[in-house]
């Protein structure tokens, strides 16, 4: 791949996880490229981040942040069914199945809110910043198909074919927009970052569904797709970060302001404390290391945020029936009274590391993303979600074996009060 040379730091660098050279040299001694500038966030909100410097320095003088992301971007081939993508008349016209979309899309996009005034507000400045934004309308009719192929299976396979051409449509126009990050525009590249985000969540998750993860061989595929949406979550979350102080100023700081809540928290709950002290023995340390142990142990930390956060709802879902199991009934987790914030961050607060865990398939960290999978066995009521969580754990389960049972203590109880 090679470097675009954007300072203070190349994003393609910056998506592979990769130490940009050109972040060394002079920035006087190459001229650098112009291109887009914005990217998306792994949330549904927006991630909670500390901007560095550079990105604080401009954004205090005033001046445009402009990251080339539109390179990116174009890289990014998001075909979650095999569906072909069409061409750019077809995507553009607008027919009737697009105002099923429309009036369909404010029960596809997921708010931290448990509060229905502040989460009508999201969806009112979703809506006027789609307006001057095409790439966020059409993401948004997207992320609203995606829904209706979870929720009508009868129809599965024109909406998610539909989705994939509104995706590739939504990306195509955020490429060829070639803006800077400003006051004007930040919000709305922030909600197409975001409803990217859960998009590609939706896309990774049905995936350990689809397959089960019975077989080492359908989790191995599982696993790379999780590593590669991670991948990109942290390249793009180095870009948005660019964006915070003028988002801290804009109209989603609301929302913002309850994801940093979440991550600013202590952890309260007893729920992982089992898996936290075999982490933490020596002997975790001395197999895989100290710098390995510390990483799952961090993961593990945000995973107890993630519980603690639903028990602080006026309910529990974890002993909610599971409404997307009813065809008949649409529902989505819109109603819920608890939050999912984590379902949606714990990919990207996670430490960096962790990815390349579950690339080598240590085993600890299968173990710590198996909790994960009882965490969103936990939201399973949200579309996005469903049985995941469960296949999830299982797969993991069977890959490790019977000697790693008392390891998987915690998710496996989640499955078994929820039959």
């Amino acid at each position: 791949m090679k470097c675009d040379e954007n300072q203070p730091v190349c994003s393609n660098c910056a998506v592979v996880g990769r130490t940009c050279r050109y972040a060394h040299l002079d920035p006087h001694s190459a001229p650098s490229t112009p291109a887009a500038c914005r990217g998306p966030s792994s949330a549904a909100s927006p991630s909670p981040v500390d901007p560095s410097d550079d990105a604080r320095a401009q954004a205090s003088s005033g001046a445009g942040i402009q990251p080339d992301v539109a390179r990116f971007f174009g890289d990014v081939e998001h075909h979650p069914t095999g569906a072909p993508a069409r061409g750019d008349d077809e995507a553009s016209a607008v027919d009737m199945n697009h105002m099923e979309l429309l009036v369909h899309s404010h029960r596809a996009v997921y708010w931290p809110s448990q509060d229905e005034r502040l989460t009508f507000l999201g969806m009112t400045l979703l809506w006027d910043a789609s307006l001057d934004a095409p790439y966020l309308l059409h993401q948004v009719l997207a992320l609203s198909s995606r829904r209706l192929a979870a929720q009508r299976p009868a129809r599965a396979d024109f909406y998610l074919h539909q989705a994939v051409r509104l995706q590739n449509r939504a990306i195509a126009l955020f490429n060829q927009s070639h803006l800077q990050v400003d006051r004007s525009n930040c919000a709305a590249m922030l909600l197409f970052s975001s409803l990217l985000g859960q998009h590609m969540l939706a896309d990774t998750l049905a995936h350990a569904t689809s397959s089960r993860c019975a077989a080492p061989d359908q989790l191995a595929s599982f696993l790379d797709r999780w590593v590669q949406y991670v991948r990109v979550h942290r390249g793009v979350r180095a870009i948005a970060s660019s964006a915070w102080p003028l988002l801290l100023q804009s109209d989603l700081q609301p929302f913002i302001a309850l994801g940093g809540g979440l991550m600013d928290r202590a952890s309260r709950g007893r729920e992982l404390d089992h898996l936290r002290d075999l982490l933490s023995r020596d002997r975790t340390r001395s197999q895989i290391g100290e710098a390995a142990q510390q990483t799952c142990l961090e993961a593990l930390h945000f995973l107890q945020l993630g519980i603690d956060d639903l028990s602080d709802g006026d309910g529990d879902d974890r002993n909610h029936e599971d409404r997307n199991n009813d065809t008949n009934n649409e529902g989505d987790g819109s109603k819920a009274t608890v939050s999912h914030q984590m379902v949606f961050h714990w990919a990207v607060v996670s430490p960096v590391e962790f990815a390349s865990l579950l690339r080598d398939r240590v085993p600890q960290a299968l173990v710590v993303l198996a909790h994960f999978g009882g965490l969103l066995h936990c939201a399973r009521s949200l579309w996005q979600v469903g049985d995941a969580g469960a296949h999830l754990v299982r797969g993991i389960a069977d890959f490790l074996g019977p000697a790693w049972e008392p390891w998987l203590r915690w998710p496996n109880s989640i499955l078994c009060s929820s039959t």
